[in-house]
């Protein structure tokens, strides 16, 4: 048989599970929002380098050419280097067929 001690004197009381779970999923919503905000204010921020776009370009060329680099970027309120890729951040897609032949050149600037 188990007993409970209850809590002493500016103990915090410990929440439901349902309370628990309910404020997670809260969070969870929050952070959403808040992330969906993020890339115009971090273009705002970063006025040169690296460009920063909501959305990364589709490269789908046979010929390729990626310049592998670092920038300064501001997601968060302090700058900070980033990894970018031809000098955008989010680097973008490359997207072909299966079987397709593609010339790929990579620069390493780092």
């Amino acid at each position: 048989m188990s007993t409970r001690i209850p809590p002493g004197p500016g103990a915090v009381p410990m929440p439901s599970r349902r309370l628990f779970v309910q404020g997670i999923a809260a969070g969870g919503v929050v952070a959403g929002i808040a992330a969906a905000g993020i890339p115009q204010r971090a273009l705002a921020a970063a006025s040169a380098t690296p460009r920063l776009a909501g959305a990364p370009s589709v490269i789908s060329d046979t010929r390729v050419e990626l310049a592998i680099g670092e920038s300064l970027a501001n997601f968060t309120g302090r700058t900070r280097p980033a990894i970018t890729v031809n000098g955008s951040l989010p680097a973008p897609i490359l997207r072909w067929r299966e079987g397709q032949t593609v010339d790929l050149f990579v620069r390493n600037t780092l």
